[in-house]
C-alpha cells in the first residue's frame, strides 16, 4: 500500500504542476501576479522540459535531442518526497532513449545532415527535430498510460475491481465519457463535484512520503517546532531554500541527499547515483 500511496501522489502531483504553477518570477518581475499559471494549457510535461525557452535549455544536452542524464527542470518537486522525482527521471531516461533509437533508425532520412545547411546549422536542426520527436513521443503515449490510465483507475478504487477495464480516453467524445446530454465546451477551466470528492477522499499520504517531509523541514529549520513557527519565519526559511536550489544547475541538484554522476562518455546511458 505505500508502493502505491506513494505513485499515486507521484502522478497527482506531476499532473498538477503540469497545468497549475503559480508565477513566482521574482528575478524580472518585482511583483508577481500570483493567479498566473506559468504553465501552458496542454499536458506537455512542464516539469520535465520546463516552461519557456530559458528553462527548457538548461536540461537539454543540446546535441542528439538528449536531455542531461536523470535532470528536469521543477525545482520544486525537490521539496517532495524521493518518488515524485523519481518519476520524472523515468521519463527523463526514456525521452533518452526515444531520442538515440530515432536517430539510430532514421526513417526516411529524415534525421540526417541537411548539405545545403552549414555543418553547425545541420547538427543544430537535427538536435531539435530529434529533441521535438522524443518529446512528442514521450509525452503522447505513457503520459496518457500513467494520468488517464493508472491514476485515474487508481483514485477511483478499480484496481480493485477484477470486473473492470474502463479507462479514461480522451479521444473518446463527450457523449460516450458523460452519456448522452448536452456538455459545455470552451467555458474555461472546470473540475466537476464528483472529481473533488474523490479528490479529497482518496488515499493520500504514505508514512515514508510523510518521513521524508518531516524530515526535510528538520533540516530546513534545524529542528525547530515547525508547526509553531511564525509565518514570516517559515516564509523565510522556504525562500533560502529556493534560492539555494535555483543557484545550481539543474544537472548538480541532489535528491535527498543523493548526487547525480554521470561519466563524460555516457551521455546516452542511465545515470548512476551516488550517496
Amino acid at each position: 500500500m505505500s508502493v502505491l500511496l506513494t505513485r499515486d501522489r507521484a502522478y497527482r502531483a506531476a499532473a498538477l504542476l503540469d497545468f497549475f504553477r503559480t508565477s513566482d518570477d521574482t528575478e524580472t518581475v518585482a511583483n508577481p501576479d500570483f493567479s498566473i499559471s506559468s504553465t501552458s494549457s496542454y499536458l506537455d510535461l512542464s516539469p520535465l522540459y520546463g516552461n519557456n525557452v530559458q528553462e527548457q535549455e538548461a536540461v537539454r544536452n543540446m546535441k542528439g535531442g538528449m536531455l542531461k542524464p536523470d535532470t528536469f527542470s521543477e525545482h520544486r518537486l525537490l521539496g517532495f518526497p524521493p518518488g515524485f522525482c523519481g518519476l520524472l527521471i523515468t521519463f527523463n531516461r526514456f525521452h533518452n532513449y526515444v531520442a538515440g533509437e530515432l536517430e539510430r533508425i532514421n526513417g526516411s532520412g529524415r534525421f540526417g545532415p541537411n548539405l545545403r545547411l552549414s555543418r553547425e546549422a545541420a547538427e543544430r536542426k537535427i538536435d531539435k527535430d530529434l529533441f521535438n520527436t522524443a518529446r512528442l513521443c514521450c509525452h503522447m503515449r505513457p503520459l496518457r498510460q500513467y494520468y488517464l490510465s493508472d491514476y485515474t483507475r487508481t483514485i477511483l478504487n478499480l484496481n480493485y475491481a477484477p470486473d473492470s477495464s474502463w479507462v479514461l480516453d480522451p479521444r473518446e467524445s463527450f457523449s460516450q465519457v458523460f452519456d448522452k446530454v448536452d456538455f459545455p465546451v470552451s467555458s474555461g477551466n472546470q473540475v466537476s463535484v464528483e472529481f473533488n470528492l474523490i479528490y479529497r477522499w482518496h488515499s493520500n499520504v504514505s508514512v515514508k512520503d510523510e518521513k521524508c517531509s518531516q524530515d526535510l523541514f528538520q533540516k530546513l529549520f534545524q529542528g525547530q517546532d515547525v508547526p509553531k513557527l511564525p509565518l514570516r519565519d517559515f516564509l523565510a526559511g522556504l525562500s533560502n531554500w529556493r534560492e539555494d536550489i535555483m543557484a545550481q544547475e539543474p544537472e548538480y541538484r541532489t535528491l535527498a541527499g543523493l548526487n547525480s554522476f554521470v561519466a563524460p562518455s555516457s551521455t546516452n546511458l542511465p545515470c548512476q547515483l551516488n550517496s
